[in-house]
């Protein structure tokens, strides 16, 4: 969250403040100040994606098995494939891979929406029309079922 937070609050500083000329020292604000303040947007923006996960991970278990409980929950947040760091290098590594094997744009529209921006914010984030997000989205779909449906070489 905090480098979500960090990334697109240094984006909307620059733009807001220096660009835009929204911050000027005989205001009497100090720079630091400023962007401090200008933070607030980016980590509730980073916040909420981060609770829209982790609230699907949870209906994503409770699909699968509507009897578990609160303790099947913390259960799963202990699991040691999860925690082990071995485990978390080896994940992140398979990640870092497939995202590199993508476009730029499709990469980091499958980021922010794992991340849990609905199109429309995605498409702020990045510069885009909502239609190009979903399109990107719809491409990148359409692609994996094909990869998936080619016999092995």
């Amino acid at each position: 969250m905090a480098a979500d937070t960090l990334v697109h609050g240094l984006r909307d500083f620059r733009r807001r403040a220096l660009v835009d000329g929204g911050w000027k020292p005989e205001d009497g604000a100090r720079l630091d100040t400023s962007f401090v303040d200008g933070l607030l947007e980016p980590f509730a923006n980073a916040y909420r994606g981060w609770n829209v996960q982790a609230q699907r991970e949870v209906d994503e278990l409770m699909r699968r098995d509507p009897e578990a409980t609160e303790a099947d929950l913390q259960e799963i947040a202990a699991d040691p494939a999860t925690s082990d760091p071995q485990e978390i290098v080896m994940r992140r590594s398979a990640v870092q891979e497939a995202l590199g094997a993508l476009a730029d744009t499709t990469a980091r529209v499958l980021v922010l929406g794992q991340m849990g921006y609905r199109p429309s914010e995605i498409a702020e984030l990045m510069d885009m029309t909502p239609s190009a997000v979903e399109e990107t989205l719809r491409r990148h779909r359409s692609e994996t079922r094909s990869k998936e449906d080619e016999p092995d070489a």
